[in-house]
């Protein structure tokens, strides 16, 4: 059984990532295999990356508007393409940043 911290994390990730809630399945499994790679999220967020679910979700998005989704996702509010965040977020994507680490 995954322990709370895993479980806490890995709903917060699906929040942000996905702008939904873990199903139980899912956030099951997840914790799980979060407490076996001892808190690592990498595979987690690879494997959540190249999810048919993202594929759908940002396959087909500009750049700009994947970050708007995952800002308003993990904090409920959306964000200008002049706000210093959005900027930011751009910018590290534009260098070779990964969307499932920004999103994290």
């Amino acid at each position: 059984m995954a322990t709370t911290q895993s479980i806490n994390s890995v709903q917060r990730l699906y929040l942000a990532y996905y702008g939904r809630p873990a199903d139980p399945v899912g956030l099951n499994f997840w914790a799980d295999k979060l407490d076996a790679a001892r808190g690592s999220l990498s595979g987690i967020l690879d494997a959540f990356a190249t999810s048919a679910e993202s594929q759908t979700l940002f396959g087909n998005r500009a750049p700009a508007d994947q970050i708007k989704f995952i800002f308003q996702s993990a904090f409920g509010r959306s964000i200008s393409d002049t706000d210093e965040g959005f900027l930011f977020y751009s910018a590290k994507l534009a260098q070779g940043a990964k969307l499932q680490n920004l999103a994290l």
